[in-house]
C-alpha cells in the first residue's frame, strides 16, 4: 500500500511539473507573418551553423593577414635633425700681424 501511494505522489508531481512547463513555455513563443521569401531569408540568417562559419571565417582572414604581415620585411627608423645658427661674420675682419720675435 505504502509503494502504491509513492508511486501516485511520483507520477502527480511529474504530471503537475509538466503542465506547469507547457504554460510557461506557452506564453514565451511569438507569432510571424511572414512570406516565404522572408521565411527562408530569416532562417538562414539566424542558422547557428553558418552563424559560426562567419566567424571562423574572420578569425582565419584576421591570423591570414598577421602571417603575411610577417612575411613581409620590418620597417624602423629614426630621425634627427640638427641646426646649427649661422653666426653673423663681422663686417670687416681684423687680423694681426704675426709677431715675429728674435733671439
Amino acid at each position: 500500500m505504502h509503494n502504491k501511494k509513492m508511486n501516485m505522489n511520483r507520477w502527480g508531481f511529474i504530471i503537475f511539473s509538466l503542465t506547469l512547463l507547457s504554460f510557461g513555455t506557452a506564453d514565451a513563443q511569438q507569432k510571424y507573418k511572414l512570406s516565404v521569401n522572408q521565411a527562408a531569408e530569416l532562417a538562414l540568417k539566424n542558422v547557428t551553423e553558418i552563424k559560426n562559419l562567419q566567424i571562423d571565417r574572420e578569425l582565419q582572414l584576421a591570423k591570414n593577414k598577421e602571417y603575411t604581415a610577417q612575411t613581409r620585411p620590418q620597417v624602423s627608423g629614426t630621425i634627427q635633425t640638427q641646426h646649427f645658427f649661422n653666426i653673423p661674420l663681422p663686417f670687416c675682419r681684423i687680423s694681426f700681424p704675426p709677431l715675429f720675435i728674435k733671439y
